[in-house]
């Protein structure tokens, strides 16, 4: 970047990623809230440091310290322990790597006197991994690619900054980042170092002595060897990338036809130095130099008893991370990741990912590796191969440690992205530069057009996957998430308009024949397996005829007989939320937040203009502006004669939400109650539950049920999706026998519209019994809006209750009226 112009355009590029880099940690929705105490893991481990103890600065819950068997989640009390730390002989300690701590926030402590914020801290390490690699390429295309233009160099900026999926750790900015960020950061630290150090004793640093020369490639190289251990004291695994440092001790020994002791020992001394202080850690806590606390993990799953790294994980783990293509979808955030496969036996975690080659295609750049050493002098082919073969070995190490083990996670994609990404960005050079050598005409014009689009293909893929990463934007900025999928969902839909395509409820004309009682006929499927809603015709006995629509999650819900007559064309109409636009098309730009909810959670079927069905609130667990496809094949009893969207339904799907998001409001007060008059059924199995108050959605909701014990008492129970059942304790209660039961839980207070999975602070769930408190504690709930809440019936398919309460439900009684 020899130019002025060519230095701002760069300037502004990477400007352009380090803001994206801090927009991407302030939309979450978590303030950094400088000068405040923090209570993240990292600064508790601070904290105890400062007191003088190796331990967290946590005080251990009393039930935790009683327990039998607190490694083991199904006997450890729930709701009482800090989640992945370690636990041994009653203190928490940090499995993570302390080098994060030691190098950034036991500094910016002690310097400022306040904790340092997990995401700023994340956020430094991740900016500065981003600095480190465009220099380390500034200086690869400064030395051997200066025919390369600066236009097509710069777009390799953001890919830099973007494709090593750094932003993944930003949108998620907790400790399970830092010590991932730091490591990354490191490790490319230690690259640079090796690069420069190859550099440093090579006759093109005219100008200087052999001696100078030398102390430089030294002091390089004593930086790559400090950088890499304390990459590998952020992350222990990086212990395996050791052997890079190995191939330029082996270059210089060819070349110098001496062992090169001078660079060998500034390197090991700083990682000896690392190890041993590792080493001495872990015996002072657990009293083994090789154990660094996995083992006492407190995770949802018992730790020491699982096998971590298995050559049969390869296969899967390659596919999700390299090979699996994403499936795309013409509404905001437009990617989804490709269904998942079966997991091989002793897998765990298989969060969002998004494979590399095939969506984010600029990492097959790396292929064209080979092409830098092309037509090169001897001297520069070595020095480059050498060069290369260290990166590859850094990389290499972790990407096959990371395929190796027990789940497949975004952010140990990135570990591995953000080394593989500098590689393609040399490997697109050397494309570039054997096009024209090889091709002189045409070659230039090809890698060009190439490049430019893999990069561009990239850049904006890329920002999709940090936006949609495990929904984070989405249920901790609800607000923000929605504003940009308003604007962005603008170009589909005016896509959409432009070609006429309509979506909303449908209009199916169809004609039924005689069948045998049982036969059920698949009339149409909506959505992307394995999430699909599907809609069948029954013949039953007797003649009747009833439709049935079937969710994504199992439910099923039945209509009454549908009147018919073979020959006859029946008209079906279908209004669901698998057929609507997204909640955050422009279709709904004249309704609330609520009122569009309201709309999506309906379920409607019409028979020949009558109502046969009407279920609110519906899950059917398939996104709008999906793939609708068409059953009935030729001979079936049902065949399909038209189907078209009802543009007259959609208006009245949008004039019924807001009547119905009204009605749904006035479930919610000040007051947080509802009370249920209740009488039991007569006969009900001993461990049987049936839901009583239901709030939230499928996979983030919450439902409050009754359990019957066969003893002549009850007793109450509380999920909370994805934590274990909590129970009150029994209370005599005779089937026949009708009693009042109220029920303050916070998801009934104000309507508070949340993310797929957002989370309200912690409050108290409280029963009362026929006027009499009985039970109280402290839970966590999910936001819910208005018409995700439920009374003495199952919508969200909770498999810890039944599908409805089956006794006799005399009144239910809504905030205020509840305090009657």
């Amino acid at each position: 970047m020899s130019t002025p112009a060519a230095r701002a355009l760069l300037a502004a590029l990477v400007a352009a990623v380090l803001g994206f880099q801090v927009w991407t940690v302030h939309s979450n929705g978590d303030p950094w809230r400088f000068g405040q105490e923090q209570n993240d893991h990292y600064n508790l481990l601070l904290d105890g440091w400062l007191d003088g103890q190796l331990h967290l600065k946590v005080v251990p819950h009393p039930e935790l310290l009683r327990s039998p068997d607190p490694y083991d989640p199904a006997q450890r009390p729930p709701g009482v322990t800090l989640h992945d730390a370690s636990w041994f002989q009653g203190k928490y300690y940090l499995y993570f790597g302390a080098a994060p701590a030691v190098t950034l926030l036991l500094p910016f402590r002690l310097a400022t006197g306040t904790d340092l914020p997990l995401s700023a801290a994340i956020l430094a390490f991740v900016a500065a991994g981003f600095l480190v690699s465009v220099a380390l390429l500034l200086d690869v295309r400064r030395r051997y690619f200066p025919e390369a233009g600066p236009g097509a160099f710069a777009l390799t900026v953001p890919v830099l900054g973007l494709a090593s999926l750094g932003p993944l750790l930003l949108r998620r900015p907790q400790v399970w980042e830092l010590p991932i960020a730091a490591g990354t950061c490191y490790a490319l630290l230690a690259l640079y170092g090796v690069w420069r150090s190859l550099h440093a004793g090579s006759t093109e640093e005219t100008g200087a002595g052999t001696a100078r020369r030398n102390r430089r490639r030294v002091g390089w190289f004593a930086a790559a060897g400090l950088s890499l251990g304390l990459a590998i004291a952020s992350r222990p695994i990086y212990l395996l990338a050791g052997p890079m440092l190995a191939v330029p001790l082996l270059y210089w020994w060819r070349r110098e036809r001496c062992l090169p002791w001078r660079p060998l020992g500034s390197a090991l001394l700083p990682l000896l130095v690392i190890g041993a202080a590792m080493a001495w850690h872990n015996h002072a806590r657990f009293g083994r130099p090789w154990q660094f606390g996995q083992d006492y993990q407190l995770s949802h799953t018992y730790e020491s008893r699982n096998a971590h790294f298995r050559l049969t994980h390869a296969p899967h783990n390659l596919w999700r991370y390299f090979l699996a293509p994403a499936e795309v979808s013409p509404a905001f955030p437009f990617i989804h990741p490709a269904p998942l496969p079966p997991k091989p036996p002793g897998f765990g975690e298989q969060l969002y990912v998004h494979a590399l080659l095939p969506n984010l295609p600029f990492f097959g750049f790396a292929l064209a590796l080979p092409l830098v050493l092309w037509r090169r002098q001897p001297a520069e082919r070595v020095r480059l191969a050498t060069a290369g073969l260290t990166a590859l070995a850094l990389a290499g190490a972790l990407t096959g440690t990371l395929t190796l083990f027990f789940g497949s996670v975004g952010r140990y994609q990135s570990e591995f992205a953000a080394l593989l990404i500098p590689l393609a960005a040399v490997g697109w050079l050397g494309l570039q530069r054997g096009l024209a050598s090889g091709w002189p005409r045409g070659g230039p014009l090809v890698a060009a057009v190439v490049g430019t689009t893999a990069a561009l293909w990239t850049i904006g893929f890329a920002v999709l996957y940090s936006l949609a990463v495990d929904h984070v934007f989405a249920d901790r900025n609800p607000e923000g998430w929605r504003a940009l999928a308003r604007r962005l969902n603008t170009v589909p839909a005016a896509w959409e308009a432009l070609r006429g395509l309509e979506r909303g409820p449908l209009k199916l004309r169809l004609e039924v024949a005689a069948a045998p009682p049982g036969t059920r006929t698949l009339v149409a499927e909506c959505g992307r397996p394995p999430a699909v809603e599907r809609l069948w015709l029954v013949h039953e006995a007797a003649g009747r005829l009833t439709a049935e629509i079937q969710s994504a999650h199992g439910r099923a819900v039945r209509t009454g007989p549908l009147a018919w007559a073979p020959g006859r064309t029946h008209t079906l109409e279908l209004a669901t939320a698998a057929l609507l636009p997204p909640g955050d098309y422009p279709a709904w730009a004249t309704l609330t937040v609520a009122e569009t909810t309201a709309a999506l959670r309906q379920l409607r079927l019409r028979w020949d203009d009558a109502v046969a069905l009407e279920v609110s609130p519906w899950f059917g667990g398939v996104e709008g502006a999906g793939p609708v496809r068409w059953a009935g094949a030729a001979g079936a009893p049902v065949q399909m004669r038209a189907a078209e969207p009802d543009p007259a339904a959609m208006v009245a799907v949008r004039a019924e939400a807001a009547t119905a998001a009204r009605e749904a409001a006035r479930r919610l007060s000040p007051t947080a109650a509802v009370t249920l008059r209740l009488t039991l059924p007569a006969e009900a199995a001993a461990g049987t539950r049936e839901p009583l108050l239901v709030t939230g959605r499928p996979g983030a909701g919450d439902l409050i049920g009754i359990e019957y014990r066969g003893d002549g008492t009850v007793r109450f129970c509380f999920d909370h999706w994805g934590q274990p059942s909590r129970f009150s304790a029994p209370v005599p209660w005779p089937a026949g026998l009708a009693r009042t039961v109220r029920i303050i839980a916070e998801p009934l207070r104000a309507p508070r519209p949340g993310g797929r999975r957002q989370l309200l602070p912690p409050s108290e769930l409280r029963i009362e019994w026929e006027g009499r408190e009985i039970w109280r504690e402290q839970v966590d709930f999910y936001a819910a809006e208005p018409v995700e809440v439920a009374a003495a019936v199952n919508p969200i398919g909770g498999t810890t209750c039944g599908p409805a309460f089956s006794g006799q439900v005399h009144a239910i009684h809504w905030g205020a009226e509840s305090e009657r």
